[in-house]
Order: structure tokens, then C-alpha cells, then sequence
């Protein structure tokens, strides 16, 4: 995407609203329904155009996974997730993401029993490479970008290194879980 024109970018956009219209709004073909996919595209349009900036913004990646669906096992118990990105690193480390639209509380991961812990599951379950960082990629109008944390400023903008990072290896300790910095 870096070496696209802005027109390319936009056409890319507008491509993806539409495939995924198609897909998820098969039922809306009337008048009614093409109402409502045009206002889709409208508040679709500028929320991609501002999520593609921030990827733009990162160290360069490649996308290796995309709702990749897996069985893990933590302490024993058997655990089927899905997640909703995966991304490797020039270095082959990886950064797990996960797509929210809402509102994403600052303290999701704290404690005993994390009200959200879906993202350090995640990492705990990445077994092909070390894990660089975990974010909720944030698609929310006004508040577009990474929530999380990552092993070292530049790999996720906005989001902070975390200083639990280095002392916590989620692989070896899957109990051990750095706070969410937004």
C-alpha cells in the first residue's frame, strides 16, 4: 500500500466496502437495502482511509494470518480462538491484533481475572515466532488506532513500549500479563 497514489488507496477502499457489502448484506437489494449500503459506504470510506494512515505509520510487516482459527492449550484447559490478525516482522517476530469498533477500557488486563483477555491468550497460543507486541486495532471514528503493548517503540504508533515487557515472557509465564498502555 505504501507505493499506491491516493487515488489508488481510495480505489482499493471503495473496492473493499464493496466486496464486503456484497458478502454481508446479501438480503438488502431493495430500495430500502440500497440506502442503507450507500450509507455504509459513506461512514465506511473515511474510517478505512484513516486506518490505512496509521498502518502506513509502522515499521514494515507483512500479514501472515487473517482470522486464523486454532486450538491452544493454557494449564491444561483446551481453549479454541480466533484471531483476527497476525502480522510478521522483517526480523520474523510477530504482533497479534485484534479489530475493535467500540470503546476499549484501559485496564482490560489487569489482575487475577482480566475482564478482556482474549490478546494475551493470543500471544500466549503464537508458537511459530517470538511476539513483538499485542494491540486491539481500534476502528472507531475519532479514536482510530493501536491500543496495546509492544517490546519496543515504532513496531505500533501511538501505543507506548511497555516496561513489564522485558520482564515478562507470555510464553513461559502465560499467568503473567503486562498492563495495556494506551
Amino acid at each position: 500500500m505504501l507505493e499506491l497514489s491516493s487515488d489508488a488507496v481510495q480505489a482499493v477502499i471503495e473496492s473493499a466496502i464493496e466486496a464486503g457489502l456484497r458478502q454481508r448484506a446479501p438480503a438488502f437489494r431493495d430500495e430500502l437495502g440500497e440506502q442503507f449500503r450507500e450509507v455504509e459506504r459513506r461512514r465506511l470510506a473515511p474510517i478505512l482511509a484513516a486506518w490505512l494512515e496509521e498502518e502506513r505509520k509502522r515499521a514494515a510487516f507483512a500479514v501472515v494470518a487473517l482470522e486464523e482459527k486454532r486450538e491452544c492449550e493454557i494449564a491444561g484447559l483446551r481453549v479454541n480462538i480466533t484471531r483476527d490478525r497476525v502480522d510478521q516482522l522483517v526480523d520474523g517476530r510477530r504482533v497479534v491484533l485484534d479489530y475493535k469498533t467500540g470503546e476499549i477500557k484501559r485496564n482490560l488486563w489487569e489482575g487475577d481475572r482480566p475482564d478482556d483477555p482474549q490478546l494475551p491468550l493470543y500471544a500466549v497460543a503464537e508458537q511459530e515466532a517470538a511476539v513483538a507486541g499485542v494491540a486491539f486495532a481500534q476502528l472507531k471514528v475519532g479514536q482510530i488506532g493501536f491500543r496495546g503493548v509492544q517490546s519496543h517503540n515504532g513496531l505500533l504508533p501511538g501505543t507506548k513500549c511497555s516496561a513489564d515487557w522485558q520482564k515478562t515472557s507470555w510464553p513461559a509465564k502465560p499467568r503473567s500479563i503486562p498492563r495495556l498502555v494506551t
